[in-house]
Order: structure tokens, then sequence, then C-alpha cells
């Protein structure tokens, strides 16, 4: 079985050589009440047994048989116990572990699969005469080699151990612990033998060369007492040496069980050569193979021994003592021992055919987290390499220092400090997505926080001003924070005794709440500080957190005005007057009362400029609203600047770019299926974590309205999902078809193909950040709309977001969300109407900007309205110069002029585009519908 949740994803098969994994069924929309945990393969039957939890009673497990060609599965016995896992040996005898009733003691119990698996026998299982406690996820499997059982088994304390078990004796060895993972399914690869009676391995193989270039080998070993299934041996014949092939045997040795052997090889080539050693009890009959590997010739040295780097003066000294062997464990040349080191990050070799065992980096960059590799090498070669320790060194960074924490590699070049020794400290949270690219500390039950997260060094001079700030998170609205800027020449608390500002009785306004401080400060003297964040949030009883992101040290100049945000209208409407507001920061030392601010399109077009008489502090915000006039239609870029006369620093003078949506000019929204029973969804439109997904629903003709129409666009609302920036591109597809079938589902198989739905939007789309948002889709294939009938929508997306889960989509259910009224699917293909999907509950709120054919349209097509569609042409509202009627294909089918009035327009019923000129000579289009 493949998961990565708790239900089962999928039945496959793995190739272990190429890692390729080919799915048999796909279990991703299974609703089946049992849930497969374990499987084993019984070589004696042929047969694939699994565990599975019994629907009825999760402390009890069935027994289940599977078919390996289609993924089928068959309940065969109910057990009166759970069983952790299961595992047959090459002879069909099947064990499980069980546990007593406490979990304090493991069993392993033999089954018998012939008689309804009832209990043959069970014997506990004892380490240092101790129990072994089991829960959680267990999995096990026989060495068929050596009828070892190994046993994955988890205790209570949810470490996963390793153990070694002998079914015969029960008894129990402990061979690793894995105290960071959790395998749910072990195989072990054999070799076997002709038969279970054939002979075992050879033991205590061992193959010595000699460490100049003399080419010899010298093998020993012990014949098998034993045969594969583990009875003693009664005959035996000889054993065959093969050398790099097994069908290249070298030497046949006719000896006795038990007995010990050796021979001696003296035409080997140089290198590494591989010995084969195959027994047989009888002519013919062949045991199993045991392997070794000898170097022969010289050979390259091994591994330094006592690596060691540590930081002295800014400098990084290394040290280590020379290869005790060769990378074969035999002897090696030392004459011609030398060493290359080389420094990461980076992969730069900073020292070559170095021939002492010491080393003093004195040319590091920026403070990092430095390992450093020695690499041993001699005439015969280069040899093993050996990684120090990663440590914290380097020279301090030079303002402007920001930090995102958007990877672990910038992580690690901060420290955290618990200074109150209780168990609470700053620690990263993972970065990749938007949510986690932070360092957070949760706050304690018991005791005020008293914990540093300390930047890496900056180099500031003395005397000059500087800004430092960060945005923090505030977990819960419940809670009060305090945390203080400091900073000090070392990475202690000792040393973060200059406070640059506290900032207590912190309250958020919601949770997850995002709150930005700033602070200036002037160091006495040039030199590297490190800067920290001392948390000092007092003890709650709702243990949220707090967290800090993006980190920043910057010069301040007496005269610098600097942008931090631009923010767009949700919506503007080509051709129309839309406000921009801008963030304007005084980020300098002096009072500022006169600039620019002009906001452009990233083609450096610029839209509007304002000149701004009005004071502004040092570090003070002021929000301005620049005018913007765009004749675009689609998605457009923005950016603002900000000019100041003799600003000292111009790298802060524009924002980032923002993505607005400029609609057509006339396209409302006038029709806005919903109702009372909303909730929201991450997945419906759409699904962002998978690369494709596909969504089926029906508006009906009671939400749309007893008319005919032309529908031109339509809308989903959303509600940025804790987003601090707009998503990457994705592409959507949007087709539409009439139908009789209602907005309800039961099965997945009313899903309509595309190829009979018309294609009515085909391009790219973005979650944006703010607040309530609107996905809109301006046609490009116009719909028309039959009030006798339902409206089918599909929505067909391909492409990920960095955030997994950007959007809240409105959705609306009826009737206690009993009703699904949605097929869903959503995986890394596009949809053939082949894969798994499913019906779910409720549907998208949708708003339609549709031009109804009822004689009068509903559209409002600008402020000052033009006419009003009446049968058979346009009532205008006042005179025109100039009429023009295009259709769909760009031909003019149309034209008049010095009309006004009624004025008839003989067309057939469609969407047209009408191009008006009045007689002050002011040109305005619309799209609507027109003809009989």
């Amino acid at each position: 079985m493949y998961t990565y949740i708790v239900r089962p994803l999928a039945f496959v098969t793995i190739d272990f050589k190429t890692g390729k994994v080919t799915t048999i069924t796909d279990d991703s929309g299974s609703t089946d009440d049992f849930l497969i945990y374990d499987m084993t393969y019984d070589y004696s039957r042929h047969t694939c047994w699994a565990l599975a939890s019994n629907p009825d009673d999760n402390n009890l497990s069935d027994v289940y048989k599977v078919n390996l060609t289609d993924g089928s599965s068959e309940k065969v016995a109910s057990l009166d116990f759970y069983a952790w896992c299961m595992a047959a040996d090459y002879d069909g005898n099947v064990y499980v572990i069980k546990s007593n009733s406490d979990n304090t003691g493991s069993y392993l119990t033999q089954l018998d699969p012939n008689d309804s698996f009832s209990e043959v026998e069970s014997k506990e299982l004892k380490l240092d005469g101790q129990p072994v406690s089991s829960n959680y996820v267990h999995t096990m499997e026989f060495d068929h080699n050596s009828n070892t059982l190994y046993w994955l088994g988890t205790s209570n304390d949810a470490y996963q151990r390793v153990y070694a078990i002998n079914p015969v004796t029960g008894s129990i060895t402990k061979e690793s612990t894995l105290p960071n993972d959790i395998v749910v399914g072990l195989y072990i690869p054999f070799e076997g033998a002709d038969s279970r009676d054939a002979a075992g391995k050879v033991t205590d193989l061992k193959a010595v060369a000699p460490d100049d270039d003399e080419q010899t080998v010298s093998l020993s070993w012990t014949n098998p007492s034993v045969n594969w299934r583990g009875d003693s041996l009664e005959e035996f014949k000889e054993v065959a040496v093969s050398r790099d092939r097994r069908d290249n045997v070298v030497k046949t040795i006719e000896s006795k069980a038990g007995e010990k052997c050796t021979w001696t090889d003296n035409n080997p080539e140089k290198g590494v050569v591989t010995y084969y050693l195959t027994p047989y009890r009888q002519s013919g009959e062949k045991g199993l193979v045991d392997s070794v590997k000898v170097f022969v010739g010289s050979d390259v040295p091994g591994n330094v021994g006592n690596l060691t780097a540590s930081v002295q003066d800014k400098n990084v000294a290394l040290s280590w003592d020379e290869p005790t062997a060769s990378h074969t464990g035999k002897g090696y040349d030392k004459a011609s021992l030398k060493y290359d080191i080389i420094r990461n990050p980076g992969n730069e070799t900073i020292k070559s055919d170095l021939t002492g065992n010491s080393y003093v980096d004195d040319n590091l960059g920026f403070f990092d987290k430095y390992s450093y590799t020695v690499v041993a090498k001699n005439k015969a070669g280069v040899g093993d390499s050996t990684t120090s320790a990663q440590l914290l060194a380097g020279k301090g960074y030079e303002p402007t220092f920001f930090e995102d924490f958007d990877n672990a590699a910038k992580a690690a070049k901060w420290q955290t400090i618990d200074n109150n020794y209780d168990g609470k400290t700053f620690a990263y949270s993972g970065g990749g997505y938007e949510y986690f690219k932070d360092f957070r500390v949760y706050l304690s039950y018991y005791d005020d926080l008293d914990d540093y997260l300390v930047s890496p060094p900056v180099h500031l001079l003395g005397g000059h001003a500087y800004r430092v700030s960060a945005l923090t998170k505030l977990g819960s609205d419940k809670e009060t924070h305090k945390f203080a800027f400091t900073m000090g020449t070392a990475a202690t608390a000792d040393a973060q005794k200059t406070v640059i500002a506290t900032h207590d009785d912190i309250t958020p306004t919601q949770n997850d709440d995002l709150q930005e401080f700033a602070d200036v400060f002037t160091p006495a003297a040039d030199g590297d500080y490190y800067l920290s964040v001392h948390c000092m949030s007092p003890k709650t009883q709702y243990g949220s957190y707090f967290a800090v992101r993006n980190f920043k040290v910057e010069k301040v100049y007496d005269n610098d005005l600097t942008v931090t945000a631009i923010t767009p209208p949700s919506e503007i409407v080509s051709g129309k007057e839309a406000a921009v507001t801008v963030k304007v920061m005084n980020a300098g030392s002096k009072v500022q009362n006169k600039y620019k601010v002009t906001v452009a399109d990233a083609d450096g077009d610029v839209l509007s400029s304002k000149d701004v008489d009005e004071t502004i502090e040092s570090q003070a915000y002021k929000d301005v609203e620049v005018p913007v006039v765009i004749d675009k239609v689609g998605t457009v870029r923005l950016y603002a600047k900000v000019t100041l006369d003799g600003d000292e620093d111009s790298s802060n003078d524009i924002s980032d770019t923002v993505t607005v949506k400029v609609k057509e000019t006339g396209l409302d929204y006038n029709v806005t299926c919903k109702n009372n029973d909303l909730s929201q969804s991450t997945t419906e439109p759409m699904t962002f974590f998978k690369t494709c997904s596909t969504i089926q629903t029906v508006y009906t003709s009671a939400e749309l309205g007893q008319d005919d129409g032309v529908i031109n666009g339509m809308a989903f609302q959303y509600t940025p999902n804790d987003l601090y920036a707009e998503t990457e591109p994705v592409n959507v597809k949007i087709y539409m078809g009439t139908t009789d079938s209602e907005d309800l589902y039961t099965t997945s198989d009313g899903w309509v193909n595309a190829d009979n739905l018309t294609l009515v939007y085909d391009g790219q789309q973005t979650v944006k950040t703010g607040g309530t948002q609107l996905m809109d889709f301006i046609f490009t294939t116009p719909f028309n709309y039959d009030h006798t009938k339902n409206l089918l929508v599909q929505v067909w997306k391909e492409g990920t977001t960095t955030e997994m889960f950007p959007a809240l989509f409105d959705i609306y259910g009826g009737e206690n969300w009993q009703k699904l009224r949605m097929l869903r699917y959503n995986g890394t293909d596009p949809f053939d109407y082949t894969q798994s999907s499913y019906p779910v509950s409720g549907k998208p709120v949708a708003l339609f900007s549709i031009n109804f054919a009822n004689g009068i349209a509903k559209v409002v097509t600008g402020k000052d309205r033009k006419f009003v569609v009446v049968p058979g042409g346009l009532l205008l509202n006042e005179k025109m110069q100039t009429i023009e009627v295009y259709d769909a294909s760009g031909r003019k089918v149309a034209a008049m002029s010095n009309v006004s009035g009624m004025v008839g327009i003989n067309v057939n019923r469609g969407l047209y585009l009408v191009r008006m000129k009045n007689e002050n000579g002011a040109v305005s289009t619309a799209k609507i519908v027109l003809g009989k």
C-alpha cells in the first residue's frame, strides 16, 4: 500500500532498481470502512495476506487475502485481538505481534492460515528481561536467507526500534533505533537456494590481500553446518569459489560440513575483486551463496581521524589525524599522503596537496554555518573524504541586512537562547510556504518567556543611525506579548545588554495577526554587532506563539523616503478612474513635506503622478491616494515610486509590483448565485496543492432568472488564506453548457465530456492578497444561455502554487449540506474521466454578468448610459453622429449616421459589438444582445 495520509492512497508496485511506482488500484476516493495497515507474502501458498482494522471495533483486527493483479481484497478471518503487524516465513508459518490489554507487553504469536488463522502458540518478547510495549505503527518481515524475523516496533514512547527475533525460541535483540522516522512497510530481498534442504551459507568468510602491489588473495571460511531451513546438515559435498561472476568458478573444494577451509588465489586482477562461495550438499544442489570483496594492489587512504574545526580570532582552525587504514581497510602508502580541503557552503577547494595535519582558514566570507571536508590522497589516487561538524563563523554583513527566513540555509545563520531554561525556545518553522517562513516560540503555561532570537553579526559604524525592524506574527488574539530589540558584540544573553527599544502590551487584533515594529538606534563604536529579538511574553492559558519574520537592519539617512506598499482597489474598470493607495514611509531622520508619488505599469508607462505637500515626520507613514485610469483590459501589473529632492537612498524608492484585474467596461455582475447556507472551501472550485483539478456543478434556471441572455463573464468570490504575497499564475479553462439535470449528484457518473461543452474562458489566474477578492473571468466566447435549461459549468485548473491552500472560496449548500452538488477531481494528470472522482457538498458562490434578451438590457454599460435595448433595435438617449454594429467575427453588419431616438437594427439574435460616436465626438463601445 502507498500512502501519505491515514487512509491508503493506492495499491502499487515499486521497481526497486528505478524507484518507479506503478498504480494498480487508486484508492484515493475509497469510502471503505476498513483500513489495511500491514501486508506479507506467503511464498508457500503464493498468497498475499493483509491486516486491517475491524470496522465494528478498532481494537480488533481482520485478515484479508489480497489479489496482486487488481488490488482487490477479501476478508478471510476475524481475530479476537489487535495484531500490530504480520509476517510469513518461507514455509508458510504466519506470525503476528499482539500485546496485553494495557500495552505493557508484546507477544510473538503464530497463527494457522489453514484453520481460520487460529492461534497456534504465543511467546512473550522480553529485551534484557524486560517486557516490550507496543503502540502506534509497526511492520515486520523475515530475512528468508537467515530465517531471522525483523520487527520494526513502536513503543509507548513513540520511538520505533528494529528488533531481530528468533521465531523458534522467541529470543529478541535490539538492532537499532529510528528516532525521527516511522517505517510502515518492510521487504527484505533474498536469493534462496535450490531447496529448503540445501546447504546454508558459509560463515566467517574473509578475504585478505597484501598492502603492496602483489596480486594474491587469501580466502578463509567455515563450511555450513545447517541447511536453508535451519536444520542440521547431515551430508555435504563441496564449495565452489567464483571470481567476480557467479558463473566464473575458479576453484572447487571438497570438504565436510562445519569444516574450516582456506584457499589462495594467485591470479586476481588489480582493483576490487568479488568472490562468491556456493556450498553444495549434493552434486547440482545449489545452497545459499555468500560473497566477500577485497582490494588487490596499492589502495588509496581511508578517512582521517579526529577532525575538529574551531573558531580562533574570526578564523577557523582545523586539525586531524592521518588515516589508520586504506579505503578498503588494509594498509596504504603513507609516504605519498597529502590532503585537499573543501569549504561549504560553496563547495570551494581552499587548499590542495597539504602535507601537514592542520590548517587555518583566514579568508572566510560572510557569517554562515560552515563545514570543512578533508580529502586524503596518495600516489594510488584520491581516497576517502571526512567532513567536520558545522560551525558559525565569518565576517559581519553590511547594511542593508534583510532576512525573510525563506529556507533552512538562511535560518541556520541565526542562534536561539532559552535564557530561563524552561524548555521554550525559538524554533525555525521550516520555510517554503509563506506561513512557515519564520522563527516562533510557544508561550508557557507557567512562566513568562525569556528567549532570544539572535541575528548574524552586522557591521555597523559608530555614530551613524540605523533602523532595525521585524514583522511579528501573533498566534492568538487572547494573548498579550512583550519583546525588545537588543544588540551586543556576541550571541549570548549576557552580551545582549544594550536594549534598543522595548514593546509591551502588544495585543493581536485577530489570530495569526501580523504587526510590524521598527526602531532607530546609534551604536557607540564601529564593530560587528549581533542584534536580537528578546521575547518576554507573559504566561498564558492558551499556549499559542510569538513569531518573527522579515527582519531588517538598514542605515538611516537624513533624507530618505520609501514606498512600503501599493494597494489597488479589488476591481478596476477599464477607462474609469480608480484610486490606488500608496504607503509612503519617511525612512530618514529629517521631517519631509514635499514629494511626488507616481503609479506606473510594469512596462514603465506612467499612469498617474501626484505632488504631495503634507508633512511626514521621521519614521512615520502616510497613505497617499493616487487616481489612475487604465485603458487596458485583463491582468495589469502596477508599481509605485516616490520622488524626493535630495533623497540619499534611491534603492527603496520603488515598490514591489502588484497584479490587478482590469474589467471591460460594462462587465458588471448582475446575477449572484448563493443562499444563506454559506461556508468556505480551499479545494472548490479549484485545488492548488495538486497539479490538476476539475469541478463540475450546475446553476439552475431558478437561480439565473427566467430570461434568455448572453453570459459575458463570471466570478468566484474568495478570501486570501493567510497569504502574504500574490501567488504564481495557474492556467484555468471554463466550459459551459445547458442541461436538464439538477445540481444533485449521488455518484461520480454525472460527468459531461468537455468536448460537448463550450470553452468560454482560457487564461491565467492568481490569488491576490488583501480582503475579500473576486477571481473573475472575462469570457473570450460569450455563452448564449437558454433560460428553459440549467447552466452546467466545468472549471479546469492546471498548475500549482507555493502556498498549498492560498484561497478560501465562498461556497453554499442547502438542506444542512446533505446534498452533493459538485463533482470533483484532483490529481497529477489532467482529468480524462477514467480517474477517481467523487461528489462533494455545496457549490461555489458565483457571480454572472448576463445581457438578458428581454427587451430592456439589465446591464448598465457605463456611468452615463447612452441607450437601452428594445425589440428590433436601440432607444438612444442622445443624438449620435455614427453607429456601427459588428458581429462576433468582427464583420460590420450595420451602420448609420446622424440618428436619435428609436433606431432599428435588423440582425439575427446574438452578441454584437456596437460602436457609437456622439455629437461631441466621444466614442463608446458596448457588447450587447440584438435581434429577434
